[in-house]
């Protein structure tokens, strides 16, 4: 399940606490140009995390891609 427009960290937590594993909002990163985009990739912990490999993958797994 994703979540769209987590802007606190409360929020985040709740939805975690009720199973939701992805999320996106301006908690985690707010609109930003693609070079912008490239210097949160290097430097955001979301990033370093691995949220959005997993994002990724998932489907590709149930796919069996």
């Amino acid at each position: 399940m994703t979540a769209e427009g987590v802007e606190t960290e409360a929020v985040l937590q709740r939805l975690g606490a009720l199973g939701c594993d992805l999320a996106q909002g301006y908690f985690i990163g707010k609109p930003m140009t693609a070079a912008d985009l490239a210097a949160w990739m290097d430097d955001s912990p979301w990033a370093q995390a691995g949220y959005h490999r997993r994002a990724v993958e998932a489907p590709r797994a149930a796919l069996g891609v």
